[in-house]
């Protein structure tokens, strides 16, 4: 089976959560003996391929640019998609007939797709609330790498000289909701960590002079050290406006971490009463969920149940399973 996994253009050069999911989807297909590989953007060579798999239809302006492989790719290649799907109607910042204009865009891939794969039941019932298409719909977990498991601090710690920390692992932007964060621990004596890619660099300086000697920045970690900070932190938070599931909540709970996630998505479906929820929107959901957080001693038993049930090679067997099924169907 040769299997073509259409991502954004800038899927490199703006890391994130579907750039871990898309990296990690490849390698797992090739363990599996699928002949796979990314493309960032139309490809070229679509007749080689036996299937088509596009992921991220919240980044409209790279769907749009889909429009013109409709008469080749829609035709002759099965197409699967995984949306990453959260309905922002309402939102801060978000005009309501620009938000129904791109969802015609996201009707007709998903009305084109022939399997559609979710990460969890909340974005299910999203997508057929707004859409339909309920038999399409494949619930496939995401995966943690083995890495993240219980890791040694020590290192990050002789490195950096922090620990004790309140972290967050994400992207610098205004949707990973940073700046609440920081405004929430005002009284908390505790220093606010930063890892991740800068989407935002006037957002960061914000973070900066709001936040002054108690925010640190280390930047875009590699993996073996982003599982140090988690093991040295006391508490990861991600409070942000929505997360399906929030890849770097799963890797802090992996590595022992107390974590805090924002209620908006499907974190809870992978964390259960086991990590600690709050509002977005609101200073003082994220301020007492810190507070029961930083309380609350570390336990294995969530790193050890993130450990087992949610893998890659998991995911990796699942979405291959609809592969079959939709070539199967052609």
């Amino acid at each position: 089976m040769k299997v073509l996994l259409l991502a954004r253009r800038d899927l490199l050069v703006f890391p994130a959560g579907d750039t871990i999911q898309i990296q990690r989807t490849e390698e797992v297909l090739k363990d599996l003996g699928v002949t796979a590989k990314i493309s960032l953007g139309p490809p070229q060579d679509l007749e080689e391929w036996d299937l088509v798999h596009l992921f991220n239809l919240m980044r409209i302006d790279e769907v749009r640019q889909l429009a013109g492989m409709e008469p080749f790719l829609w035709a002759r290649r099965p197409l699967v998609v995984t949306p990453f799907y959260w309905n922002r109607q309402g939102e801060a910042g978000y005009d309501e007939r620009i938000w129904l204009q791109q969802n015609s865009w996201r009707r007709f891939l998903l009305q084109e797709a022939r399997a559609i794969l979710v990460s969890g039941w909340k974005e299910k019932e999203l997508l057929e609330r707004d859409f339909g298409n309920s038999a399409k719909i494949h619930i496939v977990p995401v995966g943690v790498q083995a890495g993240f498991f219980l890791p040694d601090p020590a290192p990050f710690y002789r490195a950096h000289g922090l620990e004790g920390f309140v972290f967050m692992a994400a992207r610098i932007s205004r949707e990973k909701n940073q700046l609440a964060l920081l405004r929430a621990m005002r009284g908390i004596p505790l220093p606010l960590v930063l890892a991740g890619p800068i989407n935002d660099p006037f957002y960061l300086e914000q973070c900066f002079r709001e936040g002054q000697s108690k925010v640190f920045y280390l930047g875009h970690l590699p993996l073996a050290e982003l599982a140090g900070a988690y093991a040295a932190a006391r508490v990861h938070a991600l409070p942000s406006r929505y997360e399906i599931p929030g890849l770097t909540s799963l890797e802090a709970a992996a590595a022992g971490c107390n974590v805090i996630s924002t209620r908006e998505g499907t974190a809870w479906e992978y964390l259960g009463d086991e990590a600690w929820y709050c509002e977005p929107g609101n200073l003082e959901s994220i301020r007492a969920a810190l507070e029961k957080a930083l309380a609350a001693p570390k336990s294995q038993s969530l790193a050890e149940r993130v450990h087992r049930e949610f893998t890659w090679a998991e995911a990796g067997t699942r979405t291959l399973d609809v592969y079959h099924r939709v070539l199967g169907d052609c």
